[in-house]
């Protein structure tokens, strides 16, 4: 059970609050117009450009449930995030009545994991999905997508999703799996990424829905969060706490 945990890494994600911290027009884009029109609508219904270049940095609460192992847990604990290759979470894991605490820490190249107070190897499978989700964290912040020349993206169209429109898109980067962004069609709020991933040496299709949305300091940002791998339920998590930032310290990136 220790090793699986050591292993763990679900940083939770919570859309669409900081971007790099330059203001982005949209119309130098290059993006093809089908593209642009999704990505204008989403960051409109997100908060906008302006706020969602203000800030560079947020830290959120969450609590919830978790299934790892083929043994259900609960946790709660808070992530940060600072663009663009800062990450922390601090999480409180209680497993059959046992709690463990995991810190585990992206600063820039560098990974590191705490359990229980004691320094722990970052595994390379384990470095590899931390540094997945700081990669997927930038993007669900849709305004580098405007201009980032590492991206390639693709219109998906129009998908249907029980009696939800959706509009897919795909975004491609060099050696990096894809990345799939599905928008409601009607309010332009993004409500599911799907990616596939390797967990525990097998590739596996990671899907994240969000739902619950509400303003959260002049963001629209989701309360609630589902994933699924292989569809089955991995994750049921809560936000209970954000604050913002235009920057924080190194310091708080530590272990």
């Amino acid at each position: 059970m220790i090793a699986k945990i050591k292993a763990l890494c679900f940083f939770v994600l919570i859309i669409v609050s900081v971007s790099n911290g330059n203001s982005l027009d949209a119309q130098n884009s290059t993006l093809p117009e089908p593209i642009l029109a999704v990505l204008n609508k989403a960051i409109e219904a997100h908060g906008g450009y302006t706020k969602l270049s203000t800030h560079r940095a947020d830290r959120v609460k969450m609590k919830g449930a978790i299934q790892f192992a083929g043994v259900d847990a609960t946790f709660k604990g808070e992530t940060t995030v600072q663009l663009p290759d800062q990450m922390k979470t601090v999480q409180e894991i209680t497993v059959k009545g046992k709690s463990f605490n995991v810190i585990q820490v992206l600063d820039k190249d560098k990974v590191l994991v705490n359990l229980n107070g004691q320094p722990q190897k970052a595994e390379e499978p384990v470095a590899i999905q931390i540094k997945e989700t700081m990669r997927l964290a930038k993007i669900i912040r849709l305004v580098p997508l405007l201009t980032g020349k590492e991206f390639e993206i693709t219109d998906l169209g129009l998908i249907k999703a029980g009696e939800l429109a959706l509009h897919g898109i795909k975004v491609k980067e060099v050696s990096k799996p894809d990345i799939l962004l599905f928008f409601d069609r009607q309010t332009g709020l993004l409500v599911k990424t799907e990616q596939t991933r390797v967990f525990e040496n097998k590739k596996v299709v990671q899907e994240d829905y969000f739902s619950d949305f509400r303003d959260l300091g002049g963001f629209k940002r989701p309360v609630k969060i589902q994933s699924f791998r292989n569809g089955k339920k991995i994750l049921d998590a809560e936000l209970v706490e954000v604050r913002y930032f235009e920057n924080l310290p190194s310091s708080d990136f530590k272990p």
